[in-house]
């Protein structure tokens, strides 16, 4: 007898774009990108193609558990218990390493003998009774005797002299800050070859769209694919979805990778001339890059870039996917909202996911 463990991260649009800031968006995807591969007080890893193992200790050993992305987990456990104590100690890393964030996470007997489909629609069918019940309060609410973070509502329980000046920030914009970081550093490594050695990515807005007054102007694409969910609903068994899932994100990120060859290779042909050039840190001359990912998960990603690039960088990115998902049964639909660079992000967002939503209705 086996169990069924599904965990669900809340609200995980409004705490990556809630921020003006693109460095704390970036932070705050890369925070939901990476907290669900691995869970402390479980012996558990994230392959290179998304897959959850038990760590053994021997490769040869290694037991395929479940599948993680898009914000969701789904391990299969021995026990109950086995399944709680993962429950416990992923609460208790969401405190320590991600407050802001919150999940719901349901439990079931695995009923074996059903296809993998079937069990994964009784989870799903859980999960919503789960989120209609239970909320999960994270943060430190503000009171009048607080300081007010200045990025935000939440009470300030740090410094930040990062911008050349004195801010108090809470704990929230604080972990999403650190992660930035990290993500900057791997998504370097990720996309070195597609960068090349003459461009840099920025997380700022400013540096996107560098054009002052009426000319400045940023793009957000929010890109989801049609079809991806009846795909998953004809698949039997976990390793069916562990295939089409690790299938999906592949050729998402080398899409990305492919759409921003095809953008450097025209600025660098001069066909598009929204960039400037920038000093990097080795006293190099660089292109910044006017584009900027900030979260892929699942059919879904949303980036930002020069707001005269959107749309024609939304269909070069949907031509690239669907060439290497290569199913007629699967097509795409974007959301391309333009705005000034210091218009509220998290509208700029919400516009961009209606027109998507509106899209595919259509």
């Amino acid at each position: 007898m086996s169990y069924d463990l599904f965990v669900d991260l809340r609200a995980i649009q409004n705490y990556i774009f809630s921020s003006n800031k693109l460095k704390d968006n970036i932070g705050a995807s890369y925070i939901v990108s990476t907290l669900l591969n691995k869970v402390e007080g479980k012996d558990l890893c994230k392959n290179s193609s998304g897959d959850i193992k038990s760590d053994s200790g021997s490769e040869n050993n290694e037991e395929e558990k479940g599948f993680c992305g898009g914000g969701n987990l789904y391990l299969q456990c021995k026990t109950e218990d086995e399944a709680k104590n993962i429950v416990r100690n992923l609460s208790k890393r969401i405190f320590e390493k991600a407050p802001g964030l919150s999940f719901n996470a349901v439990i079931l007997k695995a009923e074996e003998e059903k296809d993998f489909s079937y069990r994964m629609q009784r989870l799903y069918q859980k999960m919503a009774e789960e989120k209609r019940t239970h909320h999960q309060i994270t943060t430190l609410p503000s009171y009048g005797i607080n300081a007010q973070c200045s990025a935000g509502p939440l009470s300030a329980q740090y410094l930040d002299n990062s911008e050349g000046s004195r801010k108090y920030i809470s704990e929230v914009v604080q972990v999403k800050r650190i992660a930035a970081k990290r993500a900057e550093s791997e998504f370097k490594d990720k996309y070195k070859e597609a960068l090349g050695d003459d461009f840099e990515p920025t997380d700022e807005f400013l540096k996107i769209s560098p054009l002052k007054g009426e000319d400045s102007h940023i793009a957000v694409v929010h890109i989801d694919g049609n079809g991806i969910g009846a795909i998953f609903s004809t698949l039997k068994t976990l390793s069916d979805y562990q295939e089409f899932s690790n299938k999906l994100n592949n050729d998402m990120q080398q899409a990305l990778r492919e759409t921003i060859k095809i953008l450097e290779d025209k600025i660098r042909k001069g066909e598009w001339d929204y960039n400037y050039k920038t000093v990097n840190e080795q006293n190099i001359l660089k292109y910044i890059l006017p584009l900027r990912p900030i979260y892929i998960g699942g059919d879904d990603i949303t980036f930002v870039c020069e707001g005269r690039l959107g749309i024609e960088l939304s269909c070069i990115f949907i031509e690239e996917v669907q060439k290497l998902l290569n199913r007629d049964d699967v097509s795409f639909c974007a959301g391309v909202a333009i705005a000034k660079t210091n218009f509220p992000f998290f509208q700029i967002y919400k516009a961009a996911d209606a027109l998507c939503r509106s899209a595919k209705n259509k």
